[in-house]
């Protein structure tokens, strides 16, 4: 498969759910990172991994955020 072909063809997950790639799996997603195209030819230069316990808080404080900024439209918009 071609690299356009994998770009119309991506989904993205919904949730994020176990098993977490292993640690060869995320050698090669943080090689390809480092190769992506950017605008400003800025490169990271390290990456936070969030596992075990800590994503179960990371997770929860993405909810609460979420939830707390969320807008609904209001009955004069709909």
């Amino acid at each position: 498969m071609d690299a356009l072909e994998n770009i119309l063809l991506r989904v993205s997950a919904r949730e994020l759910v176990k098993p977490c790639p292993s640690s060869s799996e995320m050698e090669i997603a943080y090689k390809a990172a480092l190769r992506a195209p950017d605008h400003a030819w800025l490169r990271p230069s390290s990456f936070i991994e969030v596992t075990g316990e800590s994503l179960n808080k990371l997770s929860t404080i993405f909810e609460t955020v979420s939830y707390t900024h969320l807008t609904l439209p209001t009955s004069d918009l709909v």
